[in-house]
């Protein structure tokens, strides 16, 4: 093995420059005697501003009927091979139905908007939802996000503790159910 060439040495770091003297610091003025400062009452306080409450819903591919499970595993299969036409497709199918259970029509209440009434025990004035997509296992998962600080009660307050962990849990049932999904992970924060 020939002998590799000696590394060349490193630049000497330049000479720092002389700072000029500070400025003469003047002389501290008398302190004054410390006033009184009011606390404030719990009336007065300010509210303290709440982060942006949410719970999250990955919906994982259906499990049943038989037929599907085929078809997503197809869907795999195309995508190992670099044709992720039919996991699009597939994906889409799902988009739409969550969809049709959140986004509200003229004439009745939404599906997710009637469950959540039923859990809560109180009227709903508006469902806040967004949906996104997430990747896991290599496939595609729609994410199904509601947002407690901006969905309402039927007075105008918003949802926010009152959708806990339990009740998250048995909406996984629920979406377990209507997608015949073979999973369903529920995050509240």
């Amino acid at each position: 093995m020939p002998a590799l060439p000696p590394k060349p040495m490193p630049k000497p770091m330049p000479k720092p420059m002389p700072m000029s003297k500070p400025p003469m610091a003047r002389p501290a003025a008398p302190k004054a005697a410390p006033e009184a400062v009011a606390r404030p009452t719990p009336e007065s306080a300010p509210e303290p501003v709440q982060e942006a409450m949410q719970a999250s819903f990955l919906i994982g591919p259906p499990g049943a009927p038989q037929d599907m499970t085929e078809l997503y595993e197809r869907a795999g299969q195309q995508l190992k091979n670099g044709d992720d036409s039919l996991s699009k497709k597939l994906f889409q199918v799902r988009l739409n139905t969550i969809k049709y259970i959140t986004v509200p029509d003229a004439q009745q209440k939404t599906m997710l908007q009637r469950i959540l009434e039923e859990r809560l025990g109180r009227e709903i004035q508006k469902v806040e939802t967004t949906i996104g997509q997430s990747y896991v296992r290599g496939d595609t998962i729609p994410n199904l996000i509601i947002s407690l600080s901006k969905t309402l009660y039927a007075d105008g307050s918003p949802i926010g503790t009152d959708l806990s962990a339990e009740i998250a849990k048995a909406l996984e049932s629920v979406f377990g159910v209507v997608f015949k999904a073979q999973w369903v992970q529920s995050t509240v924060r």
